[in-house]
């Protein structure tokens, strides 16, 4: 079994399309209300979690041979950082 954190981005939605035209079982992990319509209809186990929380990650990990980290946090425009 193989994760993939970030599955719902761009690079991971990419990815575990090609995963599962290569018939690899995958499970995606993604954030309690991630919208994940780029990926519902996918033949893949959707595991709610979060790479910040530890407990969802042993859940998540069990079985697993392979991680794709993919998860980040992606800002868009110039806002002033905090303490800048």
């Amino acid at each position: 079994m193989i994760i993939v954190t970030g599955a719902t981005g761009h690079i991971g939605n990419v990815l575990v399309k090609e995963l599962n035209a290569k018939n690899i079982s995958v499970r995606a992990l993604v954030l309690p209300d991630e919208n994940i319509d780029s990926i519902r209809e996918l033949p893949m186990e959707i595991v709610i979690g979060d790479v910040t929380d530890y407990p969802s990650l042993l859940k998540a990990f069990d079985g697993v041979t392979h991680v794709y980290q993919l998860a980040g946090i992606v800002t868009i425009g110039f806002g002033k950082r905090k303490g800048s």
